[in-house]
């Protein structure tokens, strides 16, 4: 559950290899690429709604690999501070010569932070210091970032990225958007996420409702097998109980109250467990794609409250139909035996 709700949410965006914001636009494949980012500027600067934005532009340059192979590599140049990334290592690029590289590109070119870089750009060699390494799930997982001021010929691309103001409806304020730049894509970010994870996410809310059921199954299975041994162990006890005066109503309570016991400790230890290997394991398993350290994002009132709630009332319902079998137990069965 977890770690569905931390891919649904918005602040993935910072394991995309961007910072969290509103609303994305794209200007790509097309032949007026800078028309059309100057038309989307414009708009911009006039827009009393937009709180802030800045501008990216994408190119490629050549780095050599650990094998010694030149390899093209991804490249944004732009301003890093206004949608600022957390960095695994080290920081964003401030000077002309820094340059920032993803968790992948950093193991395929053999870099760690402080190391020089060589990368050749319209045949010449530039020399550039890794500055730092963060995580990006985007293009492979390889990109880059650093103040190149890329050729217009070689610009792939622009993307810019805006806040609105506290109280602006983004879905609303994009749809106005669309009509006013219609050759730009223009995306809000939480759409943008589902978009480019959709089938991971549609995978995700199978694999927790599928999780869920087979937890709640569990429970029941091992809750039944323990007050079937409890009862057969104890049933001398529970007839000598009932003989001076306890009622099955009580029994069941008694028995009840040391499966939630054992129930209570095992959701604390999961809970803890959860939230800390979790993280291990989930960003273990997306370690192929780029990301290596992950914050899963928890929602309190289902994972502390809802879930335990329900949980715990699975035992209950398990352990009032499992000890039916006490309203039969008698004193005298134990003397003929």
């Amino acid at each position: 559950m977890n770690m569905n709700n931390t891919i649904n949410n918005p602040v993935f965006l910072t394991y995309m290899g961007i910072g969290k914001s509103d609303v994305r636009i794209d200007i790509q494949y097309s032949n007026n690429l800078e028309q059309q980012k100057e038309e989307a500027i414009a708009y911009l600067e006039n827009d009393p709604d937009i709180e802030r934005y800045t501008v990216y532009q994408n190119g490629y340059v050549q780095s050599q690999n650990v094998e010694g192979e030149w390899e093209y590599v991804r490249v944004q140049n732009g301003d890093n501070g206004v949608f600022p990334l957390e960095y695994l290592e080290g920081k964003a690029p401030t000077e002309k010569n820094d340059l920032a590289l993803s968790y992948l590109n950093a193991v395929d070119l053999g870099k760690k932070v402080g190391d020089a870089i060589t990368i050749i750009y319209q045949g010449k060699e530039h020399v550039f210091n890794v500055c730092g390494i963060y995580q990006d799930i985007t293009y492979g997982g390889k990109t880059a970032k650093a103040a190149i001021d890329f050729d217009r010929k070689d610009i792939e691309g622009y993307m810019i990225y805006l806040d609105l103001r506290e109280g602006i409806d983004i879905d609303n304020h994009v749809t106005k958007m669309r009509t006013v730049l219609p050759n730009s894509k223009i995306t809000p970010c939480d759409a943008f996420v589902f978009q480019t994870l959709s089938s991971v996410i549609a995978n995700m809310n199978q694999v927790q409702g599928v999780a869920a059921v087979i937890s709640l199954m569990l429970t029941i299975l091992i809750t039944v097998m323990f007050l079937q041994l409890m009862m057969a162990r104890e049933h001398s006890a529970i007839a000598l109980k009932k003989a001076i005066g306890f009622s099955t109503r009580d029994i069941q309570i008694q028995l009840g109250i040391r499966l939630l016991v054992i129930q209570v400790l095992a959701i604390i230890a999961g809970t803890l467990l959860a939230n800390t290997l979790g993280e291990v394991i989930f960003a273990g398993m997306l370690a192929t794609v780029g990301v290596t350290k992950i914050k899963l994002l928890i929602a309190p009132l289902w994972a502390y409250l809802l879930c335990p709630a329900v949980q715990l009332g699975v035992v209950v319902m398990t352990v009032m139909i499992g000890t039916n079998p006490v309203g039969s137990y008698h004193i005298r069965d134990q003397i003929m035996e």
